[in-house]
């Protein structure tokens, strides 16, 4: 017997942190998380 297949979808939450350096814009920090709220859908 096959088991069921699931999807799940995430939100994320991203956030970059830019400076500007030697005339350009670089990212400096990034971070990413997932929200936690999770939608699960089986098909």
């Amino acid at each position: 017997m096959s088991r069921p297949l699931v999807h799940l979808l995430f939100m994320l939450r991203r956030v970059l942190v830019y400076e500007w350096q030697n005339g350009q814009w670089l990212i400096a920090h990034h971070h990413s998380s997932a929200m936690p709220e999770v939608i699960a859908r089986n098909k």
